[in-house]
């Protein structure tokens, strides 16, 4: 997979919380996450913790 393939990441930090953005959606109920960095240049993995309903 090449760089220009993968899914945008935007992180804003506001006041009291962070909203996390993948390709300009925001994702909702997000408990925990953790960004590391991944072996192409300019890319990163991210790990969520998302609350969902199941089932």
């Amino acid at each position: 997979m090449n760089k220009e393939e993968l899914i945008q990441l935007k992180v804003i930090s506001e006041e009291r919380a962070r909203s996390i953005f993948l390709d300009d959606k925001k994702l909702n109920h997000v408990e925990n996450y953790k960004i590391e960095q991944a072996s192409l240049p300019g890319t990163a993995k991210l790990t969520l913790e998302i609350l969902v309903k199941y089932p």
